[in-house]
């Protein structure tokens, strides 16, 4: 069986194609809440031929359940936005503004997020943070209890 995996908040789609360049045999899907950056990603898929190797889903993370098939996945991956709401200068440009701040979406609900996608807590979660942003980001992965326990 192939193995799932998601990665939420693709952007541009260069984790999901990453994956396929690594493992052609994944079953990859890619959700961005951004349609500019959706239809840029397909292009991108499609200049490639890749349009049947990769899936898209245009949606805010907190509206996935119907749009995805939750707790399915064997790896979930995410760069969440790595600036609170309100937190520094924030970019005039909506696309940068929604990609570097919690503009749409919170830590906890991408924790939340990855978390009803897994099909077990037995397989592997991957989120990239700036090292000053561990701890809250381990701490709330706790709380949900996304982390297992050894």
């Amino acid at each position: 069986m192939r193995k799932k995996c998601v990665d939420l908040g693709t952007g541009c789609g260069t984790i999901p194609l990453l994956w396929y360049k690594n493992n052609n045999r994944l079953d990859i899907t890619a959700v961005e809440i951004q349609e500019n950056a959706c239809k840029l990603f397909s292009q991108s898929l499609e200049y490639n031929n890749l349009q049947d190797k990769i899936r898209i889903v245009n949606s805010d993370l907190n509206k996935l359940d119907g749009a995805l098939p939750l707790g399915s996945f064997d790896l979930v991956a995410c760069n969440p936005p790595y600036k609170i709401s309100g937190g520094g200068i924030t970019n005039p440009e909506n696309a940068k503004l929604v990609a570097r701040h919690e503009s749409e979406c919170t830590l906890d609900d991408v924790c939340l997020c990855g978390s009803s996608c897994f099909c077990s807590l037995e397989d592997g979660s991957a989120f990239v943070s700036a090292p000053k942003d561990l701890p809250m980001q381990w701490r709330q992965c706790v709380n949900i209890r996304l982390s297992r326990k050894n």
